[in-house]
């Protein structure tokens, strides 16, 4: 996960679409921004609406899963972490996607404790 300078807390790495991107376009092109890494044998695992604190509207996230290629170069103004689902034990903050819908599914498949 990552975290940006004016967060605090983790969040998966992401972003906005860019006019003419695609999803998966936007995907590559933001992993390679703050990790320098690319997707391979990816496909999307889930879609979350919820709503943007700074946007004040809903906002709608798609979550991918994959290999990723490459060796992780954090962006200089990023910090990057291996972040498991006891975070909150270890004092970690999370973004809301992680917290209120992905971790929650993935416990409720038994897929993480």
């Amino acid at each position: 996960m990552v975290k940006e300078p004016d967060k605090d807390f983790f969040m998966l790495p992401g972003g906005r679409i860019e006019e003419g991107e695609t999803e998966e376009e936007t995907l590559q092109r933001e992993l390679k921004e703050e990790l320098g890494v690319a997707l391979v044998k990816g496909g999307k695992y889930a879609i979350y609406d919820l709503p943007g604190k700074a946007e004040g509207r809903m906002i709608n996230f798609t979550v991918f899963t994959g290999e990723l290629l490459g060796k992780i170069k954090v962006a200089k103004d990023h910090l990057v972490g291996w972040v498991d689902s006891k975070y909150e034990s270890k004092g970690i903050k999370v973004g809301s996607i992680t917290s209120l819908k992905l971790f929650p599914e993935l416990r409720k498949l038994n897929l993480i404790d």
